[in-house]
């Protein structure tokens, strides 16, 4: 069952002690983020989270990859449990509702407990698996439960005012984690070379495509972009026909879709050289033009 008004006391309550607990041994602390570290962030919208840094950006350290914990007790199949430590309680991360978190953002002072290796592995490997096919992770008993379903679309109005909160500039961030062997260090998932491309489509699927690359897959949706001898198109695959459209920008100017049938897609953006930078709901991608035999 979700959470009442007093279980949400205990837990701000409990969220009050562990600051109190960790402030000294945080002296002692490097003075930088590391992977592993459990933080707490300022929220817009209040939730007794505690944030976890899983992974830095291959192209800028200072960039995290994080995922909020919390201890409400449904744990479904997207989810990773972590045993309670001596100055923690147990915490379940939710591993569909990541943001992308400058390090400048994060306040030290606010840096608790830190995952072992082991538990930080587990919840980065979650991560790709939902980056690879989430409706495949999601479909199990307690993903469909109502109650989970609630305290889950909380959580990312939550997270969502955080990253509303954070910088609001194009950051150099990519949506589709894979695990670290499936992604070259130092190169964006967008600018896969084709036997990268995690769709499985093949050359030849229409006139002049090159290849097909999957940008992100998310419970509304699925984006892709199709490469052609002379630019590139980018299409949305919506579960729902109605489901928000991803916002694309190309030369600063936001890109009109057009309806297909059962998917939406933007007009043909030109090769200028060898590359195409997009800004896709804020995150800067790069397409790279295939070599042809």
């Amino acid at each position: 069952m979700k959470p009442n008004e007093g279980t949400y006391a205990s837990l701000f309550e409990r969220s009050r002690e562990l600051r109190e607990a960790i402030a000294a041994a945080e002296q002692a602390r490097p003075r930088r983020l590391e992977r592993g570290d459990l933080f707490f962030l300022k929220m817009p919208i209040a939730l007794p989270v505690t944030w976890c840094a899983v992974f830095s950006h291959s192209q800028d350290h200072g960039l995290w990859y994080c995922v909020p914990g919390d201890s409400f007790s449904l744990v479904s199949a997207a989810d990773v449990d972590v045993p309670a430590s001596t100055v923690r309680s147990e915490l379940k991360f939710r591993c569909q509702c990541g943001l992308w978190i400058h390090a400048e953002d994060v306040d030290l002072a606010n840096r608790g407990d830190r995952l072992g290796p082991d538990e930080v592995d587990s919840v980065r490997a979650m991560v790709g698996q939902l980056a690879t096919d989430p409706l495949a992770v999601l479909d199990d008993d307690v993903g469909h439960d109502p109650d989970y379903l609630e305290w889950i679309d909380e959580l990312r109005l939550a997270v969502d005012a955080v990253a509303d909160s954070l910088h609001n500039e194009d950051v150099h961030s990519v949506r589709l984690i894979g695990s670290e062997a499936a992604i070259e260090p130092g190169r964006q998932a967008l600018s896969l070379a084709a036997d990268d491309a995690t769709t499985g489509v093949s050359e030849g699927d229409g006139p002049g495509l090159l290849q097909r690359l999957q940008v992100f897959q998310s419970p509304q949706g699925r984006l892709q972009g199709c490469i052609y001898d002379d630019g590139v198109v980018v299409e949305w695959h919506p579960v729902e026909m109605d489901a928000p459209t991803p916002v694309v920008r190309h030369d600063d100017a936001v890109m009109e879709w057009f309806s297909q049938e059962m998917f939406w897609c933007t007009r043909l953006i030109p090769w200028r050289g060898e590359r195409i930078e997009l800004s896709i709901d804020g995150e800067r991608v790069a397409f790279e033009k295939p070599l042809r035999n």
